[in-house]
């Protein structure tokens, strides 16, 4: 990743981690105020964190990345495999909502099923349908540029004009919607969590939401906001490196 990209994401920490911190020590004051140790609740907090970025982030990521592409091959002709991959998650979108596949998750945990590769899978393929079908009409609307046209008169190969004006058109859409997807991503955990019983934000949101109690619930959805930004900035530093890989506007 370019110095750019990280220097960016660095610029946007200390407007991300403050939501966490802030759960942090709302944690501890509510753990206080009824006698419990402040200090293992503001850990329990922090750790709940980590293990919902751990599960979030790589999921994320590699769903959106590998539905991008797919969705890109999507709007190539002639058809190939990764278009018909590409389609395939297009048109299953729809059918495939994070808490759906959450629930499917838990059925299979509970008869015997590994919980941390279906747990992955469960927010990985939202991520890959949501991709896919931002991906696919852009590099359909990049095929017919004038940009690409242009450059095709110059002279340049196919392979050129594909990598640096076509597949850049197609991942701009992607990384635009990323904070969409990032927010997705967060609810569709907080199901995962909860259904799997996996300790993370989401579990603690929605056990303390089980028992009506709003000081509980407060520092988890705070700390979930915290890494919806974090999420973004990660997604928005990503963008621009793959820019820079894929050389858009040069």
């Amino acid at each position: 990743m370019p110095r750019t990209a990280v220097r960016r994401l660095i610029d946007t920490l200390p407007a991300t981690l403050l939501p966490i911190a802030a759960g942090a020590a709302l944690a501890w004051a509510v753990a206080w105020a009824v006698g419990l140790s402040g200090l293992d609740a503001a850990r329990g907090l922090l750790a709940a964190t980590a293990f919902t970025l751990l599960l979030v982030a790589p999921a994320l990521l590699l769903g959106a990345g590998l539905g991008a592409l797919a969705g890109a091959w999507a709007g190539l002709p002639p058809h190939s495999g990764g278009g018909w991959t590409g389609r395939a998650l297009i048109a299953a979108g729809p059918l495939l909502p994070g808490f759906l596949l959450a629930a499917l998750a838990a059925l299979a945990v509970r008869s015997g099923a590994a919980a941390a590769p279906l747990a992955w899978a469960a927010l990985a393929l939202p991520a890959a349908c949501h991709a896919a079908r931002l991906a696919r009409p852009a590099m359909s609307a990049a095929l017919t540029s004038d940009a690409l046209r242009m450059a095709e008169g110059l002279g340049l190969d196919d392979r050129t004009v594909l990598r640096h004006l076509a597949l850049p058109a197609a991942l701009a859409p992607v990384t635009g919607g990323f904070a969409n997807a990032a927010l997705s991503a967060l609810a569709g955990a907080t199901a995962v969590e909860s259904l799997l019983d996996l300790p993370g934000l989401g579990a603690l949101l929605i056990d303390a939401a089980r028992v009506g109690s709003l000081s509980g619930s407060l520092p988890a959805l705070m700390a979930l906001c915290g890494l919806a930004g974090l999420l973004r900035a990660l997604g928005s530093a990503l963008g621009g490196w793959l820019q820079r890989v894929t050389g858009a506007g040069r």
